[in-house]
């Protein structure tokens, strides 16, 4: 993963970004990207071409032409919802929009929702399709942070257990890999010592990401109903 940052919600930045300040801009646009994307791919009635068409027109023609980021307000909620929303509205829009230039060119006759269904699938799939981008995307970021602790602390045995025992399994789908194995790999001493370092693992991701939902929310007692939410996702 190239990012530095993670997709959430940086008030400081999303303020300087709807000043149409260049640099906090351009890094606010980087860190949703891959959120819109990645919601596009797990909902298969979107092809990956027209997914891609859609995340730039919304990024050129609701965030930096309409000015989308002037409207936030985080005392009105999460800015996930927020984003959520406006780009459902906009895949909405621009797909009403083509379906009416293929039925009668120049009319600009808008269909309703149902008749767009059949194509989208229903709207709750499209925002799961949603929550599922940006929690598999924050538990991403969390992982690289800790791999770089570990790494810096000189705790790689703790990383690669976690790795191999939760992190891959978690993110790819893989089975998890015995702790037999481990043992042999890593010249740990016993299944005890490899389940050790996974309960250290749990608990370092654990902060981590309390860490960066801490850069999410107004309220300090929303992390723990972010971190329900998060783990609701990923189950």
């Amino acid at each position: 993963m190239s990012q530095d940052h993670p997709p959430v919600t940086r008030w400081s930045l999303v303020a300087r970004a709807a000043g149409q300040h260049e640099e906090g801009l351009n890094e606010l646009l980087s860190l949703y990207h891959p959120v819109l994307t990645g919601m596009l791919r797990r909902w298969p009635n979107i092809d990956p071409a027209t997914g891609e068409d859609l995340v730039q027109s919304f990024l050129q023609k609701r965030v930096l032409e309409k000015g989308l980021l002037e409207k936030v307000d985080p005392a009105r909620g999460r800015f996930r919802s927020f984003l959520f929303k406006a780009f459902q509205y906009h895949i909405l829009d621009e797909l009403r929009k083509a379906s009416a230039a293929r039925r009668s060119p120049g009319e600009g006759n808008l269909l309703p929702y149902e008749d767009l269904e059949p194509v989208l699938g229903k709207a709750s799939d499209m925002e799961q399709a949603f929550h599922v981008a940006w929690v598999r995307h924050l538990v991403e970021e969390a992982c690289r942070r800790m791999e770089d602790q570990c790494r810096t602390n000189g705790k790689m045995d703790t990383w690669l257990v976690f790795e191999a025992r939760m992190k891959t399994p978690l993110l790819d789908g893989d089975p998890p890999l015995p702790y037999e194995q481990l043992i042999s790999s890593l010249k740990i001493q016993s299944p005890t010592q490899a389940a050790n370092l996974l309960i250290t693992g749990k608990r370092m991701l654990r902060r981590i990401l309390e860490d960066l939902i801490r850069e999410t929310v107004e309220d300090p007692e929303d992390i723990a109903e972010e971190l329900a939410f998060l783990k609701q996702g990923l189950e």
